[in-house]
């Protein structure tokens, strides 16, 4: 059985003000809090809040599944990642998105 994580805000502490919420006035989807790259790329990062559970499920050799909804249209890459959220994080995404 899967469990479901959650997204969190802020996605980047210090970044706060560039944040925008995906589906925020669609009730049958998940809000989505994310810093959207002002560079070509369009990149869009999130963040999500693991569960007491789900950390102990990982640290017991879990897997992570990541399920993408393209509604038919071609997939888009991806990346999923886990880290902390610290000064130099901070600083790369500035840069990289564009901030």
């Amino acid at each position: 059985m899967f469990s479901h994580l959650d997204p969190k805000s802020p996605v980047i502490n210090g970044l706060e003000a560039h944040e925008l919420v995906f589906a925020r006035n669609q009730p049958e989807f998940r809000k989505l809090p994310a810093i959207v790259s002002k560079q070509k790329d369009g990149a869009v990062l999130t963040r999500w809040r693991l569960a007491p559970e789900d950390r102990a499920a990982l640290a017991a050799g879990a897997d992570v599944f990541v399920e993408i909804l393209t509604m038919g249209n071609p997939l888009q890459p991806i990346r999923v990642a886990v880290g902390e959220d610290d000064p130099t994080e901070l600083a790369r995404i500035r840069q990289e998105y564009g901030l």
